[in-house]
């Protein structure tokens, strides 16, 4: 899974990819209202819901970790939880999962990464890049284990399926690139986006389904390993052509959906349905809302936690009562926190500090 952050000034991006990507930091303060008819739309008041529930949520600062020069822009925990990866550009940094110590240092000489994703056995690591391939690197060295290569020369969100049979990349071409694990054989491609990238490829916990979003006014759902389209979840229209779907997750246990739309508002969807359930918005007393940039869900699939730009604060909401029930103030840099990830116990937050840094952070649920 990947949200697209860098603007990458090194080969295989078109002129007019620059031109898109350089748009995003101009682009991502316009949100747009929620309709007082859009469903299940949740307009909490700040105090009253943080009020009722922060008494069951604590945050505790375990580690701060150093490492890159520019802020990752994805963080992901191994399936074990014994390892944590962060990409920063053209850098990936490999951690222990516990402690926070940094382990190995993986870094391409030109060009950059985007995206994040761990093998089920945790023995491989996966990335996008601007360099014409998808890079799998072993997590024990750090040493490249092989490239998955086609004429595309950009891929910008990458997954690998809870099974480990499959690595899924969207390329700038608007195609997705499905291959097998582990001969790494291209299995097939399709198209997905009549954009120029992805911000987002996510499979489902039964590998059965692909989600992917770019930019489009809505995510497209894939039927893996066939690469035939089962639905598309459609939020509101786009205001301009750089609008975009940023993040999307799929909720533990069911087959429910979070995706952050291009109005700034996180949806929640009954994919079986293409149905919108809930538009979460993050938002400060005195203040507009801010436009979400990142989400990920809790292992239990009871608590969503959000980032956002134009603050710097990770929020975590109730998945059933739509509420907020407590932030976290990370103090990252550029008054936007890029990335969040739960642990696979549900006992430890990843998220953006200050100067490039990382906070593990200890997440008390009662």
């Amino acid at each position: 899974m990947t949200s697209l952050h860098y603007l990458a000034l090194g080969p295989g991006i078109s002129d007019a990819g620059l031109v898109h990507l350089a748009k995003l930091n101009e682009l991502r303060e316009h949100v747009i209202g929620v309709s007082d008819s859009a469903p299940a739309t949740a307009k909490r008041d700040s105090k009253k819901a943080m009020g009722a529930s922060a008494a069951a949520v604590a945050f505790k600062v375990r580690a701060t970790l150093r490492g890159h020069a520019n802020a990752p822009s994805n963080v992901v925990f191994s399936p074990d939880g014994s390892l944590m990866a962060s990409v920063a550009f053209n850098k990936v940094l490999l951690w222990d999962g516990v402690s926070g110590k940094k382990l190995h240092p993986i870094t391409l000489k030109r060009g950059a990464l985007w995206g994040a994703a761990f093998t089920p056995d945790s023995k491989l690591f996966a990335s996008g890049s601007n360099v014409g391939c998808v890079f799998l690197w072993e997590t024990s060295s750090g040493k490249e284990k092989m490239r998955l290569e086609t004429e595309n020369t950009l891929f910008t969100a990458v997954d690998i399926d809870p099974q480990g049979k499959y690595v899924a990349a969207g390329g700038q071409d608007g195609k997705v690139y499905l291959w097998e694990l582990p001969t790494g054989k291209l299995l097939q491609s399709f198209q997905a986006s009549a954009g120029d990238f992805f911000t987002a490829a996510a499979f489902s916990a039964d590998g059965a389904m692909l989600a992917t979003s770019g930019r489009d006014s809505f995510v497209a759902l894939w039927h893996i390993p066939s690469g035939k389209k089962a639905t598309e979840l459609h939020g509101p229209p786009k205001e301009n052509h750089y609008d975009m779907i940023r993040d999307v997750a799929f909720r533990p246990g069911d087959t429910s959906l979070a995706a952050v739309h291009p109005d700034g508002a996180i949806r929640l969807w009954n994919t079986s349905e293409a149905k919108e359930i809930a538009a979460l918005r993050c938002s400060a007393p005195g203040k507009s809302s801010f436009p979400a940039w990142a989400l990920a869900f809790h292992p239990g699939g009871k608590i969503l936690a959000t980032a956002s730009d134009g603050d710097t604060l990770v929020r975590l909401w109730d998945v059933s009562s739509r509420q907020q029930i407590a932030e976290f103030q990370t103090g990252a840099d550029g008054n936007k926190v890029d990335a969040v990830a739960f642990s696979p116990d549900g006992k430890t937050l990843a998220t953006n500090g200050k100067g490039g840094s990382l906070l593990l952070l200890d997440v008390g649920i009662g």
